[in-house]
């Protein structure tokens, strides 16, 4: 969309909302009050009240006037998110926290829920690590947007199996795409912000957990192998002998007539 035409479609506040807006991010910060400026700016341009809170249009249409990748809308929105929970008034209670411990605080919906852990958090100290577990532990386990996870149906070992083998596939594809030559780093650049710090800390999270699920995964699986195979050969000759049973059962007086 051409510049004009998006500044054509929005009203008067919100061309004032935008030029703010272009100022801010001509100087980025990692300071909360300018996460907070920027996120009250972005209410006023992609409101969160209206049908489309996540929407394409709204957002797409800003992105492009602001010359940002598609990518940049998860800055924003988080900023957004962010400046409904706090208000510059309450930057002295956020003090010693950063933008990774404010954007996991503002995933806990219930207020009195969120000021507590964010008191708990400054007094005793917590990496973001730690405040994301004691988040999860409150509101049980969610995925990527806040929607929680929903755990698998079982439809039985041959499926399950199934699955742990495509999984670990999958993992050994993409080993090799992740990590660089020496293995010692992730593949490619990227540029240290707040957002990345988040996503290596539930990284390093989530592989931790691995490390103790695929040593009982691999013990399971073991004593499967370790059972006698004379089981598998009797299932083996079952449908043999089911077969012998679609006879035609022989005439009476066991001879086969000759007459036609």
């Amino acid at each position: 969309m051409p510049a004009q035409k998006y500044l054509d479609r929005i009203t008067a506040q919100q061309r004032q909302a935008l030029a703010k807006l272009e100022t801010l991010l001509r100087e980025p910060s990692h300071a909360l009050k300018w996460r907070l400026q920027v996120g009250r700016l972005v209410e006023r341009l992609v409101p969160a009240d209206e049908p489309e809170k996540y929407g394409k249009k709204r957002m797409a249409a800003l992105l492009k006037h602001l010359d940002q990748p598609p990518h940049f809308q998860a800055v924003l929105y988080a900023a957004r998110q962010a400046a409904s929970c706090y208000a510059d008034s309450d930057l002295p209670k956020l003090k010693g926290l950063t933008w990774c411990h404010v954007r996991w605080l503002t995933a806990v919906p219930d207020k009195k829920l969120r000021i507590s852990l964010q008191k708990k958090c400054r007094k005793e100290r917590w990496s973001c690590e730690r405040l994301s577990r004691e988040i999860q532990k409150e509101l049980g386990t969610r995925g990527h947007g806040g929607r929680r996870v929903k755990p698998p149906e079982n439809f039985g070992a041959a499926v399950s199996l199934r699955e742990m083998i495509r999984l670990a596939q999958r993992w050994s594809i993409c080993q090799a795409v992740w990590l660089n030559r020496n293995r010692k780093r992730l593949a490619g650049s990227s540029k240290a912000t707040a957002e990345l710090q988040r996503d290596l800390e539930v990284a390093l999270e989530e592989l931790k957990k691995l490390e103790e699920l695929v040593p009982v995964a691999r013990e399971a699986i073991e004593s499967h192998l370790a059972k006698p195979r004379k089981t598998i050969g009797k299932r083996a000759i079952g449908p043999k002998k089911r077969a012998t049973s679609l006879r035609p059962p022989p005439s009476s007086g066991g001879k086969r007539s000759n007459s036609s």
